[in-house]
C-alpha cells in the first residue's frame, strides 16, 4: 500500500476475494480520488450535464501523488457506497492479514479526506481485527494514529484494544495456560501502554485521575498480563517479579485514587445489559490482576497489601452483583462482544 506526504490515496494490494477487491476499488475511485481533485474537476465528474462530454472527450487529471487518472462521471447518489458500509462490508469480507492491512488503508484514506471517522466505526474495526486474529495489524493501525485516526483517546477504542489483548491471551475455552500466547499478549499490553504517551493518543501531559492511562482498567489489564507471564514462564532471575511489583503498585495507587468507583453501584445497575457487561469486562482484569499479583508477591511483597485485599473483596462483591443483574435481565451472554470468559472466580 503506497502512502504519500500529500495524500494517502492507498493503492490496495490484491485481496483474497473478488468482492473485497471490488469494494476497495470502488472506495478508491468514488471517494478517495475525487477528494484529491480540484473543485472544477469535481464539478466535471459529479454534474450530470458533463457526463456525455467526459464520455466522448476524455479529460485526464494528475493527482497530488503524480498518478494520472481519467475523469469519469459519478452519480454520487447511486454509485457511491456510504463510508460506514465500506468499513462494515470490508470487515465481513476480510480473510487474510493482507486484507486487514488494506482495511487499515481504508481508515487512512478516510482520515485523509476528512471523512469524520466516528468512534463507533473505529471500535467496530478494532474489535473485528482482534476477533479475526490479527492483533498486530490493530496495533500497527494504532501506531499510525496520525494517518489512521485510530486513537486510544477514544474511550471505546481503548476498551476494544485492551479487551482484544486480553482475549488474545486466552485459548478458545477462555483458559490462560499457554505461556507463549500470554507472553505475546503481555508484550502487546506493554506496547499499547507506552503508545498512550503519544500526542495522538493521550499526549505527554501529566496523567491525572481522569486520564485513561491512570484508570484501573488499563493498569489492571497490563498488570494482569505481566503477572500471568511471570507465573507461566517462570522467573529465575526475578526481573519479571520486580516488574509485577511495579505494576501492582500502580494498580493499587489507581484504586486508591478511584475509591468512589468501588462503592458506586450505579456503575453496573444499568438500564442496558450491555452497559453492565461492559462494567464487568472492565473490572474482571482488575480483580484477576490483584489475585495474580497477590499470589506471586505474597503479603510481604504486595504493595499496600491490606488495601489491595480490601479492594479485591469489594470488586468481588461488585462483580457478583453485576453477574446477578445480567442474569435477572435474561440476556444471552453470547450476544456480548469480547473474549470468552470462564467462571471468573474459578482458579
Amino acid at each position: 500500500m503506497s502512502r504519500t506526504a500529500i495524500h494517502v490515496l492507498p493503492d490496495f494490494t490484491p485481496s483474497s476475494n473478488p468482492d473485497l477487491h471490488a469494494l476497495l476499488n470502488t472506495f478508491r475511485t468514488h471517494h478517495l480520488i475525487p477528494s484529491a481533485l480540484s473543485r472544477h474537476q469535481q464539478q466535471l465528474i459529479y454534474r450530470t450535464k458533463y457526463a456525455a462530454q467526459l464520455a466522448l472527450d476524455p479529460i485526464f487529471a494528475t493527482l497530488p501523488n503524480g498518478e494520472e487518472v481519467r475523469l469519469q462521471h459519478i452519480d454520487a447518489r447511486k454509485e457511491c457506497p456510504s463510508k460506514w458500509s465500506v468499513i462494515r462490508d470490508g470487515i465481513a469480507l476480510a480473510r487474510t492479514e493482507a486484507d486487514w492491512r488494506n482495511l487499515m488503508g481504508v481508515l487512512e484514506g478516510m482520515k485523509d479526506v476528512g471523512a469524520g471517522l466516528r468512534e463507533g466505526w473505529c471500535e467496530k474495526w478494532t474489535n473485528a481485527a482482534f476477533r479475526a486474529g490479527y492483533p498486530d495489524v490493530a496495533l500497527l493501525a494504532l501506531r499510525r494514529v496520525e494517518t489512521t485516526g485510530l486513537s486510544l483517546r477514544m474511550a471505546r477504542v481503548l476498551y476494544a484494544t485492551f479487551l482484544g489483548i486480553r482475549g488474545s491471551a486466552q485459548d478458545e475455552q477462555g483458559r490462560w495456560g499457554d505461556a507463549e500466547r500470554v507472553g505475546r499478549a503481555a508484550r502487546r499490553a506493554e506496547v499499547v501502554a507506552e503508545m498512550m504517551e503519544h500526542p495522538g493518543h493521550c499526549g505527554r501531559r501529566h496523567a491525572g485521575i481522569e486520564d485513561p492511562r491512570a484508570s484501573p482498567f488499563v493498569i489492571g489489564t497490563v498488570a494482569e498480563m505481566v503477572a500471568l507471564r511471570a507465573r507461566l514462564a517462570g522467573d529465575a532471575d526475578g526481573k519479571e517479579r520486580e516488574k509485577v511489583r511495579v505494576y501492582a503498585g500502580r494498580l493499587v495507587a489507581s484504586l486508591e485514587a478511584n475509591r468512589a468507583q468501588l462503592d458506586d453501584t450505579s456503575l453496573y445497575e444499568c438500564d442496558a445489559a450491555w452497559d453492565t457487561e461492559r462494567y464487568r469486562q472492565q473490572w474482571l482484569p482488575v480483580w484477576h490482576a490483584l489475585d495474580e499479583c497477590q499470589k506471586l508477591l505474597g503479603d510481604q511483597g504486595m504493595p499496600n497489601a491490606a488495601f489491595a485485599k480490601t479492594a479485591k473483596e469489594q470488586i468481588t462483591r461488585n462483580l457478583e452483583a453485576a453477574e446477578a443483574y445480567i442474569t435477572e435481565m435474561d440476556v444471552d451472554p453470547e450476544s456480548f462482544v469480547g473474549p470468552k470468559t470462564p467462571e471468573w472466580m474459578a482458579r
